[in-house]
């Protein structure tokens, strides 16, 4: 049980804008029957896990806003790698997820 709120320290920024987009990069480039593509796939759990344990998955908005908008198959790639993390949410705004964003694409 945790007597405060966590603050959203920099290891959770990190996280969300650099080290997310780092490996969507990596698991978008393998193929999903490789076997390393299922521990890629996990490691992307973990760290969202972590994400929705601090309540820190708005930290995501950004690079997701701005990949999204790109429009690109590498956009799509990366939605589709953090869909497979189970990385689906409700953004800032409260109009569009995910999800939304990778039917778009």
């Amino acid at each position: 049980m945790m007597l405060k709120a966590p603050r959203l320290g920099k290891c959770l920024h990190r996280m969300a804008e650099q080290i997310l987009p780092w490996w969507c990069a990596n698991i978008a480039r393998l193929p999903p029957a490789d076997s390393d593509f299922l521990r890629w796939r996990e490691a992307g759990r973990l760290m969202i896990a972590v994400l929705k344990c601090y309540e820190a998955l708005p930290l995501l908005e950004p690079f997701l806003t701005k990949t999204a908008k790109l429009g690109t198959n590498f956009a799509a790639t990366t939605i589709r790698a953090l869909l497979t993390a189970q990385a689906d949410q409700e953004l800032k705004t409260g109009s569009e997820s995910l999800l939304d964003f990778a039917m778009k694409s």
